[in-house]
């Protein structure tokens, strides 16, 4: 298993090897042993960059992920990509009362779940659901009440 995490901008508050290692068991619980991903701290001017080419909207977010998988490929073993904002994991962060690196490990948790193929709106909530809570990523289940 390949993950790279890169940083783009100076965030001391994380450490490569503890996200490398965190997001290595939450690939490995969903059952996928031999595959690459990457993860690349960012400031908002880059992620709002790849919001408006990739995702049509002009704002900066905290999350982007980019499948790269070729299910036709048996042989492929790239995930793909994670984006996360540095700048608005802090202020997120901060607002939620937690450490930045808390907040970056729900980010980049949050993004592994898109590129396993798992996504959160409409109907797929129920689904979304189970992998969180297979994965052992609990707070990521959504409160349907809440958001619907």
């Amino acid at each position: 298993m390949e993950i790279d995490i890169l940083y783009d901008i100076s965030c001391p508050e994380v450490d490569a090897a503890w996200l490398r290692d965190l997001l290595e068991t939450a690939v490995r619980s969903s059952g996928e042993t031999d595959v690459e991903l990457s993860v690349s701290l960012v400031n908002d001017d880059t992620i709002q960059d790849l919001s408006r080419r990739y995702l049509d909207k002009d704002a900066a977010t905290d999350v982007i992920s980019f499948p790269q998988r070729d299910e036709s490929d048996p042989t492929s073993r790239h995930l793909g990509d994670i984006v996360i904002s540095v700048d608005t994991a802090r202020r997120q962060a901060a607002l939620a009362g937690h450490s930045v690196q808390e907040e970056v490990q729900h980010l980049a948790e949050h993004g592994l779940l898109h590129l396993l193929g798992f996504e959160h709106h409409g109907a797929d909530h129920e689904e979304w659901n189970r992998a969180a809570i297979r994965f052992g990523l609990s707070h990521h289940v959504i409160d349907l009440e809440r958001t619907d």
